[in-house]
Parts: C-alpha cells; structure tokens; sequence
C-alpha cells in the first residue's frame, strides 16, 4: 500500500503529521468504501499519540490519496464506517 497525504490535510490540521496519519490508515479499527462511490474508502485509526483519527481515501490500486484527516471523527462518520 502507497500512502500519499494531500499537502492540504497537512495545512488545515498542523498537528496531525503525516507518520500519524499514515498510522491511522494502515491500522483501522474500522472503514468502509462509500456505497456511492466505491473507490473513496472511510476510516477510523488511531495515531502515534493515541487520538483516533477519521479519514477519507481516494484507493487506485495499491495507491491511497489521503484527502481528508482530522482527530475527534464525528458521530456521522463513526456511523458511516460502522462504529455506532
């Protein structure tokens, strides 16, 4: 798996790092592809500090485009991805 971060996910949340968020993605306690679109995968991991952490892939192969990540995910998004 090639985990690429978006330069913007970096500059909207400066104290998310990119080994942090790459940890989120590579050990999820849960995600989901988005039924609408297939190919965008929803996730839930912890970081290297413990916080969980949503976020949102756009998956082309062995390619992840990470395009969104924040900490404290939403109830939304723990829906989504089956977590409540």
């Amino acid at each position: 798996m090639n985990i690429v971060i978006h330069p913007k996910v970096l500059e909207q949340r400066p104290w998310l790092s990119v080994e942090d968020i790459s940890h989120a993605v590579l050990y999820p306690l849960a995600m989901r592809a988005r039924s609408l679109m297939p190919h965008v995968v929803a996730g839930i991991g912890f970081d290297l500090a413990v916080r969980e952490i949503e976020w949102l892939a756009d998956v082309d192969g062995d390619d992840w485009l990470i395009y969104h990540a924040m900490d404290n995910p939403s109830v939304k998004f723990r829906i989504e991805v089956g977590l409540l």
